[in-house]
């Protein structure tokens, strides 16, 4: 199967009745923005359109450039994994094989709900100087990593475009082309993340999907939410809004730390922010992703003290990730683990 370049997809998607060979493709109508054209959005695989059901439901049809290896292996892995564990942390999808023809081929797509969150960085920057929204989207941002923990799952590809913000205020994790969860065991991971949310050599030299691939990114954004809580003028200064691959830290400043500018202006400006560093220049040492540990676990390791406190730290088993309905529940239901 050929790859697709965007003004192909661009012609498919202007005129899915034509080309669409499954009715629920076939039948969408593309979304215009105000001016006139079709509402889209590329990522580094995919290509997505906002389209409109006839039964009125607006959804998100996602058209791949480049095919993924075993797609719907891996789609089909996903959404059996995420009904057993659900939560609004992702949105549903489906997996359409055949879903149209081009040029004699047929091609999948995935179809999947419509989400009105803005990114991660557009909602800082609408919060830029609230302090307490920032740190309810810190809380927020903690409670879904909880989650994927205790499920043992991953994002593979988490970053400010990847994060979205609903308007109250909690999140939702958008592309799931490189997110693991246990089916996916020993499945090659295709994706190396944006550079400044990965780790510059463990990331790079991973082969297998891992349920910790997002230790790294989730350390990074929350000491970049800490520093512009303390700090909204670093927005401006390091051009946040404008580094694609980024958000206040980049490659560079990973790759010569304590050298690098942000990391001599941060360092000592609060002892919180100095930790989440002396957590950073620890992951660092490492060459494998899966010799990571969550960030807020480190403290312990380097005794120095804890930076968060995790909600609802037992709320789910830590053998089979079920959730705990009761705080009176000792032990788990479904695999009689005792609760700790």
């Amino acid at each position: 199967m050929k790859s697709l370049t965007c003004n192909e997809i661009d012609t498919i998607a202007k005129h899915l009745h034509s080309y669409g060979t499954d009715k629920k493709v076939a039948n969408c109508e593309l979304v215009l923005n105000n001016k006139g054209k079709p509402w889209a959005i590329s990522g580094g695989q995919c290509r997505v359109y906002k389209v409109v059901q006839k039964n009125g439901s607006v959804k998100a049809l996602r058209f791949w450039n480049t095919i993924l290896q075993e797609a719907e292996e891996r789609c089909s892995a996903i959404s059996s994994y995420l009904s057993s564990c659900p939560s609004s942390y992702f949105l549903s999808f489906e997996y359409l094989n055949n879903a149209f023809r081009y040029n004699g081929e047929s091609f999948p797509v995935i179809l999947m709900d419509w989400s009105p969150a803005v990114s991660l960085k557009k909602y800082i920057k609408n919060n830029l100087h609230n302090k307490n929204n920032l740190k309810r989207l810190q809380e927020e941002f903690v409670a879904l990593t909880s989650f994927l923990h205790a499920h043992k799952i991953s994002h593979g590809d988490m970053h400010h475009d990847n994060i979205r913000v609903n308007p109250n205020g909690s999140l939702v994790l958008i592309d799931y082309d490189s997110l693991y969860v246990p089916p996916l065991q020993g499945y090659n991971d295709n994706c190396n993340g944006y550079s400044g949310y990965q780790h510059p050599i463990a990331r790079t030299h991973n082969v297998k999907l891992s349920p910790k691939a997002d230790y790294f990114s989730e350390l990074i954004i929350y000491l970049s939410i800490e520093a512009l809580i303390e700090e909204p003028s670093l927005w401006n200064k390091y051009s946040i809004e404008d580094n694609d691959q980024s958000f206040l830290l980049s490659i560079n400043d990973f790759i010569n730390l304590k050298s690098s500018p942000i990391f001599k202006e941060l360092n000592g400006k609060t002892e919180r922010i100095s930790n989440l560093l002396k957590i950073l220049v620890y992951y660092l040492q490492f060459k494998k992703i899966d010799d990571l540990l969550p960030f807020y676990e480190v403290p312990n390791i380097l005794g120095i003290p804890q930076l968060i406190k995790i909600k609802n730290e037992s709320v789910f088993c830590i053998e089979c990730g079920n959730k705990f309905t009761s705080d009176d529940d000792l032990y788990c239901i479904i695999c009689g683990c005792k609760r700790v």
